[in-house]
């Protein structure tokens, strides 16, 4: 994501390691990256989490 400097992927996890702060290795185009689970959306809509 060009605003949050950081790549976004979207998954469907095991309940075991959803919970928030998990790290996980994934595959991308066959590389493996590193992940982490993060407890909210990090979209903001309505722009109220303020700009820097």
């Amino acid at each position: 994501s060009y605003s949050f400097c950081h790549d976004i992927a979207l998954a469907l996890l095991p309940l075991e390691l959803a919970a928030p702060g998990t790290e996980l290795e994934v595959s991308i185009l066959g590389e493996r990256r590193s992940a982490k689970v993060i407890a909210d959306s990090p979209y903001d809509p309505e722009g109220l989490r303020g700009r820097m």
